[in-house]
């Protein structure tokens, strides 16, 4: 093997590597305060806030290791509340790189109040719809890459 299909095999397996690491990183607005953070979302407005480092002053030992969508209508006021989660639904703590299943919950109440949250963890920004899509198309191409040089 050449040196420089050496560099491009290091280079496709750290891409495949890469995504797979706990950190996360979502996108941090509410739409009372921040243009943009409604539907549809403007993302060219807005920083991801790496889960990572932010930490709540009522959860001071938890990170944050998914994303949240968070959307609130009380009395026909509509909020829409995007950042990173610390706990799920059933109040426990989701442990690093442990995989979510990408749902919403909606909970209504009287008075014209609803709730609906969306969680997930399959990429930096999935909080930007209301469910995330994941393409594992971008972990089969460098997979296919790699195979085909280490066959030739």
């Amino acid at each position: 093997m050449s040196p420089l299909d050496s560099h491009l095999l290091l280079f496709i397996l750290l891409s495949i590597i890469a995504p797979l690491t706990f950190a996360i990183k979502c996108w941090d607005c509410n739409s009372m305060i921040n243009k943009g953070c409604d539907d549809p979302f403007e993302k060219d407005y807005f920083a991801m806030a790496d889960c990572s480092q932010k930490h709540l002053a009522r959860f001071p030992d938890k990170e944050g290791h998914f994303c949240r969508k968070t959307i609130q209508k009380v009395n026909d006021q509509l909020r829409i509340i995007r950042g990173c989660g610390y706990i799920n639904d059933t109040f426990d703590t989701v442990p690093p790189g442990a995989k979510i299943e990408e749902e919403c919950i909606r909970r209504t109440g009287t008075f014209s109040v609803m709730i609906e949250f969306c969680a997930c963890n399959s990429g930096d920004g999935c909080n930007h719809a209301a469910i995330a899509s994941f393409s594992y198309l971008s972990y089969l191409i460098p997979v296919a890459l790699t195979a085909i040089l280490l066959l030739r």
